[in-house]
């Protein structure tokens, strides 16, 4: 298959006025999102959108996952997952 490369995940504040919202301290790193490279010839495979969406998926499970924990346990998101 291709390669695999990654973006930072951040997560933003919301419902402030958008001096707020847009500054730093209102931004929070949660993960870096991998995404699957290919050619062309492998980004038109039926395996390969299978696998591409899989991964998708399962690293938004894993994401929320860790955020619905701490909500559920009344604690403050504060750190990076990776």
């Amino acid at each position: 298959m291709g390669g695999v490369s990654s973006k930072p995940l951040t997560m933003t504040i919301g419902n402030f006025d958008m001096e707020l919202a847009n500054g730093d301290d209102a931004k929070r790193h949660i993960c870096y999102f991998p995404s699957m490279k290919g050619s062309k010839a492998q980004q038109n495979d039926d395996t390969f959108r299978h696998q591409k969406r899989k991964l998708y998926h399962r690293t938004w499970e894993v994401v929320m996952r860790s955020i619905q924990k701490a909500q559920m346990a009344g604690q403050n998101y504060e750190c990076a997952l990776m």
